[in-house]
This record gives structure tokens, sequence and C-alpha cells, in this order.
């Protein structure tokens, strides 16, 4: 009798114990998901939308004679939010710490993003070199325009909508076009061959983000 009593109350205890341990995994196997969907909402969603626009103003230029046919006013203002968007996702990315985030539920992920728009940030840089110094759009620079692109929310920053951006950059109080200048310099200085090293990388970014996000990128297969 002693036996079995002893005996259910070790099952009891075993068995509470285990439904504690599957409770708790369960737990933080639900916060590791809801922590994900955050990041996926916050960051890779709208990132994957501004890499995709990049890529299309790229092409546009390189493939299908956009500044032909663009005023000067409209691609000057959306070309600079459409580059100054990826940037700022860049610094976002790694300023608010999405890439610990993003790297501890994705392994591999973060390193792979943050490689990635590191190395278009070095070929926007040797662009200056590669035109004998007919550019000078320098990291600080890039950061500006990131930072120009970006706007407190709470306790985070957020990407402003292009008609925040348009409205600031038109803004005749703002120093935000005297701030821009040489990012302004640089959109207007490029021509066809340079972009396409840019699109290679904007278009691996986005079938990297197609699976994490499950949405389909716009980009085409034939760059």
């Amino acid at each position: 009798m002693a036996d079995e009593i002893s005996s259910a109350l070790i099952g009891a205890v075993i068995g509470s114990v285990g439904a504690t341990f599957i409770s708790n995994w369960l737990s933080r196997r639900g916060d590791k998901q809801r922590a994900y969907e955050n990041v996926v909402q916050k960051y890779l969603l709208q990132l994957q939308d501004a890499v995709d626009s990049l890529w299309w103003r790229l092409h546009n230029l390189r493939d299908m004679g956009g500044r032909n046919v663009m005023e000067d006013s409209y691609y000057e203002i959306s070309t600079l939010y459409a580059l100054g968007k990826v940037l700022a996702f860049k610094y976002m990315v790694i300023v608010e710490g999405a890439y610990y985030n993003i790297e501890k539920i994705r392994p591999g992920l973060g390193d792979y993003l943050r490689n990635q728009l590191e190395a278009i940030d070095r070929k926007l840089n040797a662009l200056n070199y590669e035109n004998n110094l007919q550019m000078r759009f320098y990291r600080y620079d890039r950061q500006t325009l990131a930072e120009c692109i970006m706007q407190k929310d709470g306790e985070s920053l957020q990407a402003n909508t292009f008609l925040e951006f348009r409205k600031a950059y038109a803004d005749s109080n703002s120093m935000m076009k005297s701030m821009l200048a040489s990012a302004k310099e640089f959109i207007f200085s490029l021509n066809r061959s340079q972009v396409t090293e840019i699109m290679v990388h904007l278009t691996d970014i986005a079938k990297r983000l197609e699976v994490e996000t499950g949405i389909k990128t716009t980009i085409e297969e034939s760059n």
C-alpha cells in the first residue's frame, strides 16, 4: 500500500514537472513567435517594400530611359526617398537592436541583411572614386539622407511616408535641401552603367525577404 502511494506521488510529481516544462516551453515558443512576427511587421515587410521600390527606380533609370521622361523635380524627390528609405532601414536594423532580435530568432538572417546592406553602402561609396570624385556622397552624407527619412515614434524609429518626406523637403523654412545637397548631386550624376551591382544586391535581399515574409517580391528576374 505504501509503495502504491509512493508511486502515485512520484507519478504526480513527475507529471506536474512535465506539465510545467511543457507549459514553459510552449510559452517560450509563443514569445519567440510573437517577437518574430513583430520583427516581420515592423522591419522586414517595410524593408522588402523599400528594396523593391529602389530596384524599380534603378531599373527605370538603367533600362527604361526614365530620366528622359521624368521631370527633374519628380526624379529628385522620388529618388532621394527611394534610396533614403533603404539606407534608413539599414540604420534602424542596427541602431534599434532589430539585428540582434532577427539573428536570435532566425540565425544567419541578421548577418545576411547586415552584410548585404553594407555591400550596397560600400558600392555607393565606391562610386565617388569610380567617377574621379565627380560625386561626393560619403558615409555621413548617406547617413544624413537616412535620418531625413526617419522620425521618432515613441521610443522607436520609423520611416516617414513619401508624403511626409516630400512636405518636409519642400518646406522653405527647412534646412533639409541644403543638408541633402550631396545626395541630390549624387542621384543626378548617376548613369545607367553604375547601378547594376546595386540592383543585384537588392534582388538578393528581396528574394530572401520573400521567404521570410511570405510576400512575393515584385522584382523581375531579368536584371
